[in-house]
């Protein structure tokens, strides 16, 4: 069975905030799948393997 999701609570700015916010509406994804879909594609580009 594959682990669960796990949630973190992270500081950003407000200004930040409100671009995630505008792109999110824009793509039609919840702010919190945008920045998983981010951090994923972060990872996948920057060679950084699954653990």
């Amino acid at each position: 069975m594959p682990p669960s999701p796990r949630r973190i609570t992270v500081t950003i700015s407000s200004k930040l905030h409100q671009e995630l916010m505008e792109r999110s509406d824009r793509e039609g994804r919840s702010l919190s799948n945008l920045v998983a879909f981010l951090l994923e594609t972060t990872r996948s580009s920057s060679g950084l393997q699954p653990p």
